[in-house]
This record gives C-alpha cells, sequence and structure tokens, in this order.
C-alpha cells in the first residue's frame, strides 16, 4: 500500500526542479571560515558562530572582500550559463 498521495509527489517534483541560488561573497566568506570560527569557540552556538562572522566581514579590509566578491561573480557567471 503506498501511503504518498498524489500531492507528496508534486511537492517532492517541486523540490527536486528547484534550482539553488549561487552563494554570494558574505555565503562564501562564512563557509570558508565557520569550521575555524566554531573551533575557536566551540561552546557557542551556531547562531552565534554566525553573529561573529557577521561581525568579522564588516571588519574585512576591502582586499580580502574583493577576493570574496570576485570569486562570487564568478560562481555567478558559471551559474548563469548552467542556469539560463
Amino acid at each position: 500500500m503506498n501511503c504518498f498521495t498524489k500531492q507528496d509527489n508534486e511537492v517532492q517534483n517541486l523540490a527536486v526542479k528547484k534550482i539553488p541560488r549561487p552563494p554570494n561573497a558574505f555565503m562564501l566568506f562564512a563557509n570558508a571560515n565557520r569550521k575555524i570560527m566554531a573551533q575557536k569557540h566551540p561552546t557557542e552556538s551556531n547562531k552565534d558562530i554566525s553573529k561573529r562572522l557577521g561581525s568579522s566581514w564588516k571588519t574585512l579590509d576591502t582586499d580580502e572582500k574583493n577576493k570574496y566578491f570576485d570569486k562570487a561573480k564568478e560562481i555567478d557567471s558559471e551559474h548563469k550559463r548552467k542556469y539560463p
């Protein structure tokens, strides 16, 4: 007996077809630094780690930020080619 309904299948199909958004510069920074930040502050929640990452991003110098912005543009261009 199948316990899935037609609506469940439609929802699953929509989830499969959804195209993920490319990461922005901050998300690339956060992904690159989250593990390090979590190791420095092992007792803090993910919410607090995210706050620390946000503060670090705000104080990051322009040259370092530009590296992440350039990488984000590169990923975005590739994403647009893959999903026109």
